[in-house]
């Protein structure tokens, strides 16, 4: 008895196997929708439940063991309830499985929760599927005609009860006679069992009249033989399919007419029904070699007077042919008619816009797969089975595509096609089977996927540029190496420049392949410019003398990746008759602050609007009754001020005093800062500055989003403040999406990258920076359009590497075919002879 329960338990090892892999990885790896919990992964339960119960028969046909059971000495009636007690367990432990999934994945997510409802529905469908495979394995005595009936029995019986309006207790009750019924039957079957299958043969739908014509005739005609001998072999699923699209057209009509009637369960189960049309090609290619080499024919074909490679291309151009056209093309003509009706959710997993091209894609794919499996494996099961682990292997490896390039799925899928077509050739034209076989197949796939990524991986980051300098060639020096320039970059497009003469130069700049300029004459007249900001329309500046100047006209806006053709900055004219003003900040709207120690705000919030005249079509308005304010700097979400007695504080000022709030930051009490900027992390903003000591040091910026009017007396918030490094001699330093870019006293420059987990003390940057290049002749740093961006002594403006400037425009990653450059590109020069 042990040694009975221990070959039952060995027999449907690989089958329960792959049913624990549909009752589990399904759940966590879908989306969570109540869709997909509700139907999908419940019907890949129900597949690998339905193989679990065809292998407790069928392997034993399969391996031709039959006839070893029956003479046993043992009563059949014991072979018999120790089989269905070992199936019973393997089936009530992948049920177990499946509702222990859902219950651990709703822990962390509620939508993967598996609702009793469903449990109870498809634990009854599991039940009918495993008494019918039973009867039908036994009765028939072939796999392909078991799996279809099994599937389509109880199928039909559900839809033609509710086209008569049968409520769920009829139904379950219809479905669990069923289920006895054929428990039932297939005791007896099994105990009046023979050593030969039933008299009536081979099931056929081939005429009398064929079958003699073929006797008549005995021309050579060898691709006619073979295609007629792939339409018998492919029969039975044929038929399948044809009732199958029968069948889920009345589902469609089903759901179009008499949804009102259905509980969540039942429509759930219809709107996924679909799912079952990608059990086809798996199911066509799985019988079309294996059942073959089960039956004892695929020797006595290949010693045939017809080459075995023209065998394998007919045998290969029917699988793909019913497997991914014929079933894509039936499921098209479904989706097709049902959103002509009106149903815009009858195919969960396919969502609500039907794509023939993917669908075709993926149903030829599982053809292939199926295929080749079938190649390997001595029956129709084993080939199943085996369809089904490769299935869930390249599932789990395609949706990585994050940790690889984009384009990697573009080689690797053509690549494994070949592969899988070229081994399943090899299996093909030898009869035996072995472990060498089975090592070579894997090891071929291994070989290709490996190599295929690594020379992936090589193109997309760039590995030639290890081999070329970072920086480009540096001019000569137009610029003082010992006087920093001050650059800004105000997000959007614009970028501006105060030279150490005065000068004044910006533009509007894009990225679309190639740099563009947005402007024609970027050097504004006049040599003694002490300040300015700028946006994509507008631009503010204050001269030495401490006038006020802003553009005449505003900009043509810049509007969802479309760059406007380059046009002449637009000149700029005096505003107001003050000359007390000290310095500007800001981007949409502008904070500045006069020498009388008074804080003032201009401009909107809205600048792309139709209606938007500019801001000389509005005046600064004050923000708040304080006269000691003594210098402000802009940050990521906040402009901080500091007072003239030494605190600092974070001003929000959006497009009017009503909206005016700060609060008092102790921390950062006679900050005195060189330059000040800001860079993201893990979708938190941080602040970083170079002290006027030369030191480094940042904080995670304290986004502020209240508004309350005159809210100078809100509680001090405190900071935690990091230092980075212990240096001294830094001058610059501006944020980029990878990390730091930071400009020392002595021109050279320095990139810190950011770490990939979140520390505690949050020290987000790596311990040491690393130098970029060899150059010292840097003078000015700026963030700029979510770039790094250094200006040189030659008057070259360059973009530093580690931004998104390489991942698609508008930093789009899906998009991105090359990863970031780690060489630095120049954008322009400021002395181009245009200006």
């Amino acid at each position: 008895m042990k040694s009975l329960v221990e070959k039952e338990i060995r027999m449907l090892l690989p089958a329960f196997a792959a049913a624990l892999v549909l009752a589990v990885l399904p759940v966590w790896m879908l989306p969570t929708d109540r869709g997909n919990d509700g139907g999908m992964t419940s019907w890949l339960y129900l597949f690998g439940t339905l193989m679990l119960a065809l292998s407790s028969f069928g392997r034993e046909l399969g391996l031709k063991t039959v006839p070893l059971i029956l003479a046993q000495p043992l009563g059949r009636s014991r072979i018999w309830w120790t089989k269905i007690a070992v199936l019973g367990v393997c089936a009530a432990l992948t049920y177990d499985a499946w509702w222990l999934s859902g219950n651990i994945g709703s822990l962390f997510q509620p939508d993967r929760s598996i609702l009793p409802s469903v449990l109870g529905y498809f634990g009854l469908f599991g039940v009918v599927f495993i008494s019918g495979s039973l009867w039908l394995t036994l009765l028939l005595r072939q796999m392909a005609a078991a799996f279809w009936l099994a599937i389509l029995i109880p199928m039909v019986m559900v839809l033609v009860l509710r086209l008569f309006s049968a409520g769920d207790g009829v139904i379950y009750s219809a479905l669990g006679i069923y289920a006895m019924a054929a428990f039932f039957l297939a005791r007896r079957q099994f105990l009046c069992l023979q050593d030969t299958a039933w008299t009536g043969g081979v099931i056929s739908f081939a005429s009398r009249s064929e079958v003699v014509d073929q006797k008549v005739s005995r021309e050579l005609k060898p691709c006619g033989a073979l295609i007629r001998k792939e339409l018998r072999l492919h029969e039975f699923t044929l038929a399948g399919i044809a009732v199958l699209f029968l069948l889920h057209m009345g589902v469609v009509a089903l759901r179009q007419f008499g949804a009102h009637k259905f509980g969540d369960t039942t429509l759930s189960a219809l709107d996924i029904f679909g799912v079952v049309w990608f059990f086809v090609p798996l199911v066509a290619g799985s019988q079309s070699a294996a059942e073959e080499r089960q039956l004892g024919m695929l020797d006595g074909l290949l010693c045939m007077p017809v080459s075995r490679r023209l065998q394998f291309w007919i045998k290969l151009a029917f699988v793909v042919i019913i497997g991914g056209v014929l079933s894509c093309s039936l499921l098209w003509v479904i989706e097709t008619i049902a959103h002509g009706i009106g149903i815009t959710k009858d195919f969960g997993v396919l969502g609500t816009g039907f794509q023939f091209s993917s669908a075709f894609l993926v149903f030829t794919a599982l053809s292939l797969i199926g295929f080749y499996a079938s190649t390997l494996s001595r029956s129709v099961l084993q080939a199943l089975g085996v369809g089904v682990v490769a299935t869930v292997l390249f599932w789990g490896i395609f949706p990585s595509e994050r940790f690889f390039p984009p384009w990697w799925e573009f080689v690797l899928i053509p690549a494994i096609a070949v592969t899988i077509i070229w081994l399943a050739y090899g299996n093909f034209k030898w009869i035996f089977e072995s472990n060498h076989r089975w090592r070579r197949n894997v090891l071929g796939l291994v070989v290709v996927f490996v190599l295929t990524t690594a020379f992936t991986e090589a193109v997309y980051y760039r590995t030639w540029e290890w081999a070329m300098p970072v920086d480009g060639l540096s001019g000569p020096a137009i610029l003082p190496a010992d006087k920093p320039a001050t650059m800004k970059g105000h997000g959007g497009t614009a970028l501006t420049v105060v030279l150490p003469d005065g000068k004044l130069w910006s533009d509007r700049i894009a990225y679309d392949g190639n740099w563009i300029s947005l402007a024609g004459d970027q050097f504004i007249p006049g040599s003694n410019w002490a300040d300015a900001a700028a946006n994509g329309r507008d631009m503010v500046a204050i001269r030495i003398d401490g006038t006020l100047w802003v553009s005449e006209k505003p900009r043509q806006p810049w509007l969802h990746n479309h760059y406007p053709p380059p046009e002449p900055s637009a000149p700029m004219v005096r505003f107001g008759d003050g000359s007390d003003w000290k310095s500007v900040s800001g981007f949409y709207h502008f904070i500045l602050l006069k020498r009388d120690g008074t804080l003032w705000v201009w401009g909107t919030n809205d600048i792309d609007g139709a209606k938007y005249e500019g801001l000389r079509a509005s005046a600064p308005q004050r923000l708040d009754a304080s006269s000691d304010w003594d210098r402000i700097a802009k940050g990521e979400h906040l402009n901080y001020g500091w007072k003239r007695d030494g605190s600092a504080w974070a001003v929000r000022a959006e497009i009017s005093p009503s909206n005016y709030s700060n609060v008092k930051f102790p921390d950062l009490a006679g900050f005195h800062a060189r330059s000040f900027n800001s860079y993201p992390f893990g979708g938190m903003e941080h602040d970083v500055c170079v002290r006027d000591d030369g030191t480094l040091w940042h904080w995670e910026t304290p986004v502020l989003f209240w508004r309350t009017p005159n809210a100078s007396a809100t509680k001090p918030r405190s900071l935690h403040l990091i230092q980075i490094g212990k240096d001294s001699d830094w001058a610059v330093v501006t944020g980029a999406p990878t990390g730091l870019f930071a400009l020392k006293t002595d021109g050279s420059l320095w990139h810190w990258k950011l770490k990939d987990s979140w520390p505690q003390p949050v020290n987000l940057l790596e311990e040491s920076p690393r130098r970029m290049g060899t150059y010292s002749n840097w003078i000015g740093l700026t963030a700029w359009y979510g770039q790094g961006v250094a200006l040189a002594t030659d008057g070259n403006i360059w973009c530093l590497p580690g931004a998104y400037i390489d991942e698609g425009r508008g930093g789009d990653e899906s998009s991105a075919w090359l990863a970031p450059t780690r060489r630095i590109s120049k954008i322009e020069n400021i002395f181009d002879a245009r200006n």
